[in-house]
């Protein structure tokens, strides 16, 4: 069966808690019977989940999606994966140079969620040609949500 646009705003809504329990139920009823349907709400989570780390969800529905789908393990993986594409996908700026330091763009290699926490660990490599002594690390997102993950009221 072919899906509607209504399908897919009821899934949107299923997602972002705005059904009713009746509504709900109905919709659940229907993704179990129906693979079409699932299969479209698998597609609306990763959607979902992009707009999220973009940051183009409003506040409301934003808040109410950290607290609820994200703070689940699928939700929390499909986090951390979309955060490390994001990481990968980055283009590395040139790096600059300075007289007095050096300074070495260092793409991440690994980003994962660290259990029960709201922590995200990035794992990278830091150059062979680093000079011994002391040295500053900073550390570069593109989204906010990257290094802060969902977050309680």
């Amino acid at each position: 069966m072919a899906l509607t646009n209504h399908d897919q705003a009821k899934i949107r809504q299923y997602l972002l808690g705005h059904l009713s329990d009746e509504e709900q139920q109905k919709l659940e009823e229907r993704l179990i019977l129906e693979d079409d349907l699932f299969e479209e709400l698998e597609i609306s989570k990763g959607e979902l989940v992009e707009e999220y780390c973009a940051g183009e969800l409003p506040e409301k529905e934003h808040h109410w999606f950290a607290l609820h789908y994200l703070a689940s393990p699928e939700g929390r993986q499909r986090h951390t994966f979309t955060v490390a594409l994001n990481c990968l996908k980055r283009p590395v700026p040139a790096p600059k140079r300075r007289p007095w330091n050096q300074i070495f763009d260092v793409a991440a290699e690994e980003v994962q969620s660290l259990p029960a926490t709201e922590f995200v660990q990035v794992t990278l490599r830091l150059p062979n040609t680093l000079a011994v002594g002391t040295c500053t690390i900073r550390i570069n997102c593109s989204t906010a949500s990257a290094t802060q993950g969902p977050s309680a009221p």
